[in-house]
Formats: C-alpha cells, structure tokens, sequence
C-alpha cells in the first residue's frame, strides 16, 4: 500500500530552516524551504503544503504576514500552520503566551517556542509531535 507524502513548507531563516528539515519524518513528507516571503508564497501557491512551519524570525520579524496569506488561499482551510520560535529573544519569556495567542489570533493553529538551541533533539519534540499528528490525520 502506497501512502501519500505530505507536503511541508519551512518558511524561516536558511540555518534555521536546514535543522527543522532534519527532524521531520524525511519518508513520509516532501519539504520545501523559503527564506523570503515571495519565495514563501509562490512555493504555496504551487505546492499546497499541508504543513506550513513559519519561523518567528522569517521576514524579518514579521511571520504573520506568511500566515494571513495561506490562511487566505482557498486550498489552505485544513492547512496546519505553526510558528515557531527557535533562536533568542531579548523580550521575557513571560510573554512567549502572548504571542501564541497573537498567531493562533490570525490564523495559526499554535505557537511554538524551541528554546535557544536548535539543534537539541529534546526540545524539538513538540515540532516533531505536531508534524507527526498532522502526518497521522492524513
């Protein structure tokens, strides 16, 4: 039996965006990758992902825009959006709720903080967890 790929768009910065790539299930999914928001948009309009994570940092600071514009696309109405946040802030940690709450405001279906360290298998397990139970709705 023949499963179908589903297919995620990293929307983030290039050294950030190459980790992420690293922890999704690479069998079960095709990964593309923007680093600007016109790469962003032509990569969804063609590609329909299924799964689009969005760095805090992509576009310069200004993700929300990436996810007004799948939100607004036809084909995006079951479209899993996460931003995620995974290199430092200078802002509290105590106001991490509030910007989840901001994205999931405009269309996001959650807000995800990764710590400072990328690259630390640990804390990408809610990435993996989110990917994997939007995989399994497939």
């Amino acid at each position: 039996m023949t499963t179908s790929r589903v297919c995620v768009l990293i929307a983030d910065l290039p050294v950030v965006a190459s980790s992420l790539r690293q922890t999704l299930p690479l069998d079960q999914v095709d990964v593309f990758e923007a680093y600007t928001f016109d790469e962003a948009t032509r990569l969804a309009e063609r590609r329909y992902p299924k799964i689009c994570i969005i760095g805090y940092h992509f576009d310069e600071m200004r993700p929300y825009r990436l996810v007004q514009h799948v939100r607004g696309m036809d084909w995006a109405t079951d479209a899993h959006i996460l931003v995620i946040r995974a290199l430092p802030l200078r802002q509290p940690a105590s106001e991490e709720e509030a910007l989840r709450k901001a994205y999931v405001s405009i269309g996001a279906n959650d807000y995800l903080t990764l710590y400072n360290d990328i690259d630390h298998q640990q804390q990408l397990g809610p990435l993996r967890q989110a990917v994997q139970r939007r995989i399994s709705a497939e």
